[in-house]
């Protein structure tokens, strides 16, 4: 009886197990609503009460879900916007999830690469920098359902008439089993079935592309650019590479753009 009841769980254990710990995000514009978020989903808070309400529920693997991240509120408090990303293609833009009923609409979703997104004060106008992901991102501003997006600026106009590397997402399995992404960037002139000479530059983790100096640059010297994506094992940096870049290296030679005899790994 002894045993048993050692080995059963205590109540403080119980307790432990359901808490969930807050994050605040944002007050509606009349401060009557709190945005918090957990790893558990996102939450509107009413003020008056401190009753709460589950408007985007999320996998505690956050693999599993988009990758959200909210802008503003509206003007009026009935919703929030915020950014959308999937979590396996490059399909990226502006969604708003209703602060009621959780419902989530898409205000823009396509291959782009937006930052910086804000809403005006009045809610009507969003401003955002925005890319082909090839090439540096400009200025932009849209209306609120995104039927007229204009272009403010043109940072980089002599940029018109250069060769830029292409890129795609690459999918590859690392010697853990998990499945990373990885972004591979073209050099000038690819010829597909052709192996290039591969240089691999890491850091953690890469998904998302866009204008790269280093990459541009090699690119135009005939090199494959990988940026694969690394799970850094805090002490042990030389293991995470082993099974980021090595993996990430495999990959490549067996689609046929990386030449073997001619890797280089950078970072």
């Amino acid at each position: 009886t002894g045993a048993a009841a050692a080995d059963a769980p205590k109540a403080d254990d119980k307790e432990k197990e359901t808490e969930e710990a807050f994050t605040p995000v944002s007050f509606s514009r009349d401060a009557k609503k709190l945005l918090v978020t957990s790893r558990k989903g996102w939450y509107i808070v009413t003020v008056a009460d401190a009753a709460r309400q589950l408007i985007l529920p999320l996998d505690e693997n956050e693999d599993k879900n988009p990758r959200v991240t909210a802008i503003d509120w509206s003007p009026d408090g009935t919703g929030i916007y915020a950014t959308w990303g999937a979590r396996d293609a490059w399909q990226r833009g502006i969604v708003h999830i209703d602060a009621v009923s959780g419902q989530m609409t898409t205000t823009v979703k396509d291959s782009h690469v937006y930052g910086g997104v804000r809403l005006s004060r009045d809610g009507s106008t969003f401003t955002f920098t925005r890319s082909d992901g090839t090439r540096p991102p400009d200025l932009y501003s849209a209306d609120v359902r995104f039927s007229k997006v204009t272009r403010l600026s043109d940072a980089n106009a002599w940029l018109s008439s250069k060769l830029l590397p292409t890129s795609e997402l690459i999918a590859y399995r690392d010697v853990d089993g998990k499945q990373p992404y990885g972004i591979v960037r073209y050099p000038i002139g690819y010829e597909k079935g052709r192996a290039y000479p591969t240089v691999f530059e890491i850091y953690e983790t890469f998904f998302d592309n866009g204008f790269n100096a280093r990459a541009t640059l090699l690119a135009n010297h005939g090199y494959v650019v990988f940026h694969p994506s690394v799970n850094l094992v805090v002490g042990r940096p030389g293991d995470a590479l082993v099974k980021g870049v090595t993996s990430a290296a495999n990959r490549l030679i067996e689609l046929g753009i990386a030449d073997p005899d001619r890797l280089g790994v950078h970072g």
